[in-house]
Parts: C-alpha cells; structure tokens; sequence
C-alpha cells in the first residue's frame, strides 16, 4: 500500500537513501509525492536537493490557475449582469442578483487572497467579457449576430461598478454602449 500524506512526507525525509542533490521523488513518477518531497526540502534548507527548473514550472501554474479562476469568475459574474440588463425577466430576478452577490464575493476573496492580480483586472475584465457576452447570448437564446447587435462592444461597467455590492444594472435597459 502507497503512503500519502504526513507518513509519506515522513519517509521521504528519513529515507537514508535519499541522494543528496536530486529529488527524492521524481515529478514524472508521482507528482503528490513530489510536491510533498520538495516542500520537505525546502523547509530543511537542502537547497542541492531543489528540483529547480520543475519548481518554477510549478509555480507559473499555478500562477496562471489563479488568473484562469479570476477570468472564470469575472465570465459569470459579466454574463449574469448582462443577462440582469438585457433579458429582464422578474421571475429571474432573484436568482440572477443571486450569482452577482456571490460572484462578486468569489472576485472579492480572490483577490484579497491574490493581490498581485488587482493589477491586471481592467484587461482581464476586458477579456472576460467577450467570452460573457457568448456565454450570455447562448442562454437568453439568442443567435450570435442577434447577441453582437445587442450587447455593447466594449464592457460597459467600470471595475468598481463590477465590484460594487450595492450597483445592478438597470432591467430591461437595450441601450448599447
């Protein structure tokens, strides 16, 4: 049976055959294994035994699924204040206001979570709404030409309105921007 967690980080740093100057656990073998093998490296200073060029790698990824979960969560939360603006349905109302509070407390934690990212939020707003108007378009059921002529080129909220817990967008507005 395979040890995970604390006993497989425990084995790995009494291993006595642990060479130094290499991992202990190779990326392409067991890619937990690793993870848990170099965090022990690193909290015992063994600097020789860094697997370097992998944990760079490693870090622009997950620096990049931050920026994809960011992207993500600006989608739906544009996709829905859209919808809210062009398809007003009272009956809809509640459930759409819904997914703008929580997407905007998702956004929120985000980047109270991830700072670095604050900095790039207008082109990253910009970018998610081209895939939120599609995203919009395709559940209030309309063709793609149809969603082209009714949605604003641009995005027509600031970041702060976007981010604002107090600001909806006015029902059944079609003026586009």
């Amino acid at each position: 049976m395979k040890e995970t967690g604390s006993n497989a980080r425990r084995k790995v740093e009494e291993s006595p055959f642990v060479a130094q100057g290499s991992p202990a656990v190779r990326i392409e073998d067991d890619y937990y294994g690793w993870l848990l093998d170099q965090a022990s490296v690193l909290r015992h200073h063994r600097h020789s035994s860094l697997d370097w060029s992998n944990l760079a790698e490693e870090l622009e990824a997950m620096a990049a699924a931050e920026r994809r979960e960011l992207l993500r969560r600006l989608t739906t939360l544009l996709a829905h204040l859209l919808k809210f603006q062009y398809q007003p349905e009272v009956r809809r109302e509640r459930s759409r206001k819904l997914t703008i509070v929580r997407s905007r407390t998702e956004i929120k934690r985000l980047l109270d979570y991830s700072p670095g990212l604050k900095g790039q939020l207008t082109e990253y707003v910009a970018a998610a709404y081209a895939d939120a108007k599609n995203d919009a378009g395709v559940d209030i059921r309309l063709e793609r030409h149809q969603w082209e002529q009714l949605f604003p080129v641009t995005c027509p909220w600031t970041p702060e309105q976007i981010q604002s817990p107090d600001y909806f967008p006015p029902m059944g507005s079609s003026e586009k921007s």
